[in-house]
C-alpha cells in the first residue's frame, strides 16, 4: 500500500528538479534568442550595403533560427506554468494530510442547500466539500456539490460509482494532470454558459449559397487588384474591390458583433475544458461503466472543443484594428471566420452541453478519487437492499 504523504513528497523533490531545470533553459532560449536578433539585425544592415549573397543566406538561416528559438521559449513557458501547478497540488495535498487547510475553494458561496448541508459541516471553512473539492471548473463545482446536497439513493448508483472511484484513484497521473491543466486558466475567465448560449443561436452565413462563392471570388478580386496597382498604378479594381468586400460584411455588422459577445474571448475556458477532456480521454476506466461512458464522451470532444477554442481566439483577432481592416479589406476575414464557427456549430450542437457536463463529472471523480487515495485505510461500505435500519450500541446524540 502506497503512503500518500511519502508519495506526495516524493513527487516534490521531482517537481522541483524539473522547473529548476526548465527555469535554467528558459535562461539559456532568452539569451540565445536576443544573440540571434541582434546577429539578425546586423546581417540584414550589412546586407543592404552590400548586397552580398552569403549575409542574404545567412540572413534567412537566422531567422529560421530566431523563430524556432520563439517557439521553444513558448514551449518552456508552458512547461513552468504547468510545472508549477503541479509542484502546487502536490504541496496542498500534503497539507491537506497534515490538517492544514485545502487550498481550494471551500464551498461557502454554495447557495439552494438542502436542510441536511444546511445542519451538518457540508459546506464552509473546514467541511465535507473543503476536504473533498478539487475542481478547478464551475462545472465541477456544480456536480460535486450537487452530489453532497443530493446523494446517491439507489445501489445501482452507488456501486458504479465505488467502482469508478476506486479505479481512477490508481490514476494519479491523470488525476494530477487534469487538476494542473485547470488551475493553469485564470479564475475570471469568461463563463462557458454564453458559448451555451451562443451555440443555440440560428446560423445565417452560412447556409446562404452565394457567401460560399462571394467569399473566395472577391479576396481573389481584391488581391488581383492590389497587384494591378502595384504594376499599373491603377486603383480602380482595388479601389472598388475593397468596397464591395466592407458592403458584404456591413451587411452581416450587427450578427458578427452579436456573435463576437457571445463566442468571443472564449479561447482560455475552452483550452481549459478541452485539456480536461483530452487528458481524461486516455485515463484507464478498467471495467468501471462510469469512467468508461465519460472516456467515450471524452473521446469525441478532445478534437473538437480545442477546435473551437482556436476559432474563438482567431475571432478575436478582429479587436485589432489595424488587423481587422487589412484582413476584411482584402480576404473577408470575419466573414470566413463565422462560416467556420457557424460550421463547427452545426455539427457539435447537440452534443456540447454533454460535453462541458462531462467536465464537471470528471473533476468530481477526480476530487472524489483523490480523498480515496489519501486514505486507503478507510473502508468501502457495501450496500444492502431491503427496508433502512438503525443497529447500534448506546446510541445518543452528541
Amino acid at each position: 500500500m502506497t503512503d500518500p504523504t511519502q508519495f506526495y513528497s516524493s513527487r516534490i523533490n521531482t517537481y522541483t528538479a524539473r522547473l529548476k531545470a526548465v527555469r535554467q533553459r528558459s535562461v539559456y532560449t532568452s539569451a540565445a534568442r536576443f544573440i540571434a536578433f541582434v546577429l539578425l539585425a546586423a546581417c540584414i544592415y550589412f546586407y543592404f550595403q552590400s548586397h552580398s549573397a552569403a549575409l542574404l543566406t545567412a540572413s534567412f538561416s537566422i531567422a529560421v533560427l530566431f523563430i524556432v528559438l520563439i517557439r521553444l521559449s513558448v514551449s518552456l513557458t508552458e512547461k513552468k506554468h504547468l510545472l508549477t501547478k503541479l509542484l502546487f497540488i502536490n504541496k496542498n495535498e500534503v497539507d491537506v494530510l497534515n490538517y492544514k487547510d485545502n487550498a481550494f475553494d471551500d464551498g461557502s458561496a454554495i447557495t439552494g442547500l438542502e436542510m441536511h448541508a444546511s445542519d451538518l459541516d457540508i459546506f464552509g471553512r473546514r467541511s465535507v466539500y473543503h476536504l473533498l473539492n478539487r475542481t478547478t471548473t464551475v462545472h465541477g463545482a456544480e456536480s460535486l456539490s450537487g452530489l453532497l446536497n443530493h446523494p446517491f439513493t439507489t445501489q445501482e448508483s452507488i456501486l458504479a460509482y465505488q467502482q469508478a472511484i476506486t479505479q481512477f484513484s490508481s490514476s494519479a497521473d491523470t488525476r494530477q494532470l487534469i487538476t494542473a491543466h485547470g488551475l493553469m486558466q485564470d479564475k475570471d475567465i469568461s463563463d462557458i454558459n454564453e458559448i451555451v448560449q451562443w451555440i443555440e443561436t440560428p446560423e445565417k452565413i452560412a447556409k446562404k449559397k452565394w457567401i460560399q462563392l462571394f467569399r473566395f471570388l472577391l479576396p481573389m478580386v481584391a488581391v488581383a487588384g492590389l497587384l494591378l496597382y502595384l504594376s499599373n498604378n491603377n486603383p480602380l479594381v482595388l479601389g472598388t474591390a475593397i468596397i464591395v468586400n466592407w458592403l458584404l460584411i456591413g451587411t452581416f455588422a450587427r450578427y458578427i458583433l452579436e456573435q463576437h459577445t457571445l463566442i468571443g474571448k472564449k479561447e482560455a475556458v475552452l483550452q481549459q475544458y478541452g485539456a480536461i477532456l483530452k487528458i481524461f480521454s486516455k485515463a484507464d476506466a478498467a471495467q468501471s461503466t462510469v469512467l468508461n461512458a465519460l472516456k467515450a464522451t471524452a473521446g469525441n470532444a478532445r478534437h473538437e472543443i480545442p477546435a473551437l477554442s482556436r476559432l474563438s481566439g482567431l475571432f478575436d483577432q478582429r479587436l485589432n484594428l489595424l488587423v481587422s481592416i487589412f484582413l476584411n479589406s482584402f480576404l473577408l476575414y470575419d466573414i470566413h471566420v463565422m462560416i467556420a464557427l457557424e460550421n463547427w456549430k452545426r455539427k457539435n450542437r447537440k452534443h456540447f452541453t454533454g460535453w462541458i457536463a462531462a467536465v464537471g463529472e470528471i473533476e468530481k471523480l477526480n476530487s472524489l478519487a483523490t480523498f480515496h487515495f489519501n486514505n486507503p485505510e478507510y473502508f468501502i461500505p457495501n450496500v444492502l437492499t431491503g427496508k433502512p435500519f438503525i443497529q447500534a450500541t448506546a446510541l445518543a446524540h452528541p
